[in-house]
């Protein structure tokens, strides 16, 4: 699958002139994806998701853990529709898309849906072209895989020039975060990847599981790994799970929720990884999202 190209590009709506110049619309594609489960990934992602907004972003986030999908629980909305709506019952994606009371669109999909390969190539391209469309209206597209190794989240991975791979300090997510980060280096599935390490006790447990894997990532791989930092354990981020609101809007100062706003803006910052829409492999993305039903 064809990765998109990271040819830099600034935001349209911050620098409207170039913009006009060039004649593209910049989009900021990221991925995050956890070689395990239970590692906190889609609370990661929606606060991460809500980061963005407050830098300035207009952010779609579109859940691909069909397994799991539970992104629209964590932003406390009710989508009247999912993407399997939209795939098989022609609802259109502007109808799909839900706005949340927090600066973040979503796409939402249906935990455990099972049956979105049969999709006939006709009907495929015209998801193509509403996907681009809809795209077309954000700054950043934000990607929640689905846990583990298989071929929806690696194809997901190759097809963003952005991918946040969370781990915690335990042994197992540990070696599953290798796991992952092995396939996508002897598949060239990108030359650099990003690190957040969750739920770490203090800083000295974040540095240890670090460094404990990146000795093995430097003896053995070739891809290059940026560690954002490591997100402390926190009972807040449970409390604000239950009460179906992120933790970046219950309570914007605790230390967990300030550190994952400086992942968001340390990402943003990371301008040499925004695409252009028009490079965007749309139909390898949406394609990958609906092969995880083969699995």
């Amino acid at each position: 699958m064809t990765r998109i190209s990271d040819q830099t590009e600034p935001p349209q709506q911050e620098k409207e002139s170039s913009s006009k110049r060039r004649g593209k619309k910049a989009l900021n594609c990221i991925a995050v994806a956890s070689g395990k489960g239970g590692v906190g990934k889609t609370a990661f992602t929606v606060n991460l998701a809500i980061g963005f907004s407050r830098l300035g972003q207009r952010v779609l986030l579109a859940d691909s853990d069909f397994g799991l999908a539970n992104a629209d629980i964590m932003l406390g909305v009710n989508p009247e529709y999912t993407l399997q709506d939209a795939v098989f019952k022609e609802v259109p994606l502007t109808e799909v898309v839900v706005s949340t009371p927090y600066g973040v669109d979503l796409l939402a999909a249906s935990s455990g849906a099972r049956d979105l390969l049969s999709l006939a190539e006709a009907r495929m391209q015209v998801m193509v072209e509403e996907l681009v469309r809809c795209a077309a209206s954000y700054d950043i597209l934000l990607f929640d895989c689905g846990a583990g190794i298989d071929s929806s989240v690696t194809s997901v991975i190759s097809s963003v020039p952005q991918t946040v791979i969370l781990a915690t300090p335990q042994p197992t997510s540990i070696v599953d975060a290798y796991a992952l980060l092995k396939i996508i280096d002897q598949e060239n599935l990108a030359d650099r990847v990003n690190l957040a390490l969750n739920m770490v006790r203090n800083e000295e447990e974040g540095i240890e599981a670090h460094d404990r894997l990146m000795s093995v990532v430097d003896a053995h791989l070739t891809t290059s790994v940026h560690y954002l930092g490591a997100i402390p354990q926190d009972d807040q981020m449970y409390k604000a799970i239950r009460a179906r609101k992120p933790l970046l809007s219950m309570d914007p100062k605790n230390p967990a929720a300030r550190q994952i706003s400086l992942m968001a803006k340390t990402l943003l910052q990371q301008q040499s990884r925004t695409s252009r829409l028009e490079d965007l492999d749309v139909k390898g993305l949406l394609q990958a999202i609906l092969d995880e039903k083969s699995e």
